[in-house]
C-alpha cells in the first residue's frame, strides 16, 4: 500500500483517517468539501459539499439531514467539521458533540444539550476530542489545557509551553483518551487525563505537526527544514522510523486525478497513522498514503 495524488495547487486542509471494515482517508481541500478514498487502493469512492443549515437550528429536521450528511461511506462519522457558523466534534458512536460558535460552546450527551462553561476571555487555540469516551481538551493562547470529561471540568492546567505567533501549536488525543499531547513547535508534553504531566520531550528540531495512532502507541512529526517525517513510540518518545517525505512520495505509486503538476519540494501540511501504521501526508494539494514498512527503521 502506497499511493498519491495531485488533488489541487492549494494546500490540503485535513487529512482523516476512517479506520473501519473499509478503511477510508477523508481529505480536506477546504472547509466546506471531503473527498473519500480507499486507504488501502488509492480508488476514490465519493466527494461531498456541505451546506450547513443557516441559521443552523438544531431542533429542526434540516439539522438532522446535515449530520446524515456527515457520515463517511463507511458508516463513520466524521470527526470534524466546520461550517460557516459552527464546528462540530463528535465521538465515533455518535453519542458525544461538541459544538462550537465563536465563543460559545455546547456540549450534547444522547441528544440532551447544554452550555460548556470555558473560563472567561480564555483564548482557545485548539479543540481536541477523544473520539471514544468524550474526554475534551481545549489549549489557550497561554498554553494551559483545558480538561473536561464530558460535562465535568477536570482542571486547567499550565504546560509551560510557548504559544506565539510563529509556534505551531499542536493538540491530539487518542481514542479512550488515556493521554493527552500538546506541543509548540518544538517540546511536546504528555498529560495524563488528570491533568499531570507525565513527560516532557524537546526534538532537536521545529516540527509542523503532530499526528498519533488512535491507540496512542505511535506519535509522529513532520521537521519543518528537512522534511523528513518521525514516528516515536509514543510511550517512552524513542524514534523508531523516519525518512524524507520526498522518498515517499517517489515510492508511492500514482494516481492522478487532475491535470495539474506535483509539487513535492513544499512543507508537510498534513499528518495521520494508523495502529497499523499507515501514514498519510500532504505537501501542498499532494496527498501521499504509505506505511511503516517504507520508512528506515532507527535501531
Amino acid at each position: 500500500m502506497a499511493w498519491r495524488f495531485q488533488l489541487s495547487n492549494r494546500p490540503i486542509r485535513r487529512l482523516d483517517i476512517l479506520s473501519g471494515q473499509r478503511s477510508l482517508l477523508a481529505v480536506w481541500p477546504n472547509a466546506h468539501q471531503v473527498h473519500y478514498f480507499d486507504l488501502q487502493h488509492g480508488t476514490k469512492l465519493e466527494h461531498r459539499n456541505f451546506a450547513e443549515p443557516d441559521p443552523p437550528q438544531r431542533d429542526l429536521p434540516v439539522w438532522g439531514e446535515y449530520l446524515q450528511a456527515l457520515v463517511a461511506p463507511n458508516g463513520l462519522m466524521l470527526p470534524v467539521v466546520q461550517g460557516s457558523h459552527l464546528t462540530l466534534y463528535t465521538t465515533a458512536d455518535r453519542s458525544v458533540q461538541l459544538i462550537r460558535q465563536g465563543n460559545l460552546f455546547t456540549l450534547s450527551v444522547s441528544g440532551n444539550e447544554a452550555p460548556l462553561e470555558i473560563e472567561p476571555d480564555a483564548d482557545i487555540v485548539l479543540i481536541s476530542m477523544d473520539r471514544a469516551g468524550g474526554l475534551l481538551v481545549f489549549l489557550d493562547r497561554l498554553g494551559r489545557v483545558h480538561i473536561y470529561q464530558r460535562r465535568v471540568r477536570i482542571g486547567i492546567f499550565d504546560t509551560d509551553l510557548a504559544i506565539g505567533s510563529d509556534s505551531f501549536p499542536q493538540l491530539v488525543i487518542p481514542d479512550g483518551g488515556a493521554s493527552i499531547m500538546v506541543g509548540d513547535g518544538q517540546q511536546i508534553v504528555m498529560l495524563e487525563p488528570s491533568g499531570r504531566i507525565r513527560r516532557r520531550f524537546v526534538t532537536h528540531y521545529a516540527y509542523g505537526v503532530l499526528a498519533c495512532s488512535p491507540d496512542g502507541r505511535l506519535l509522529t512529526a513532520s521537521d519543518l527544514d528537512s522534511g523528513v517525517i518521525r514516528v516515536y513510540n509514543a510511550s517512552n518518545m524513542l524514534l523508531t522510523h523516519q525518512r524524507f517525505a520526498v522518498d515517499l512520495l517517489v515510492d508511492a505509486k500514482r494516481a492522478q486525478l487532475l491535470p495539474v503538476s506535483e509539487s513535492t519540494s513544499a512543507a508537510i501540511g498534513t499528518l495521520a497513522i494508523t495502529n497499523k501504521g499507515a501514514l498519510a501526508f500532504s505537501t501542498m494539494g499532494l496527498v501521499c498514503v504509505s506505511n511503516l514498512s517504507r520508512m528506515k527503521m532507527v535501531s
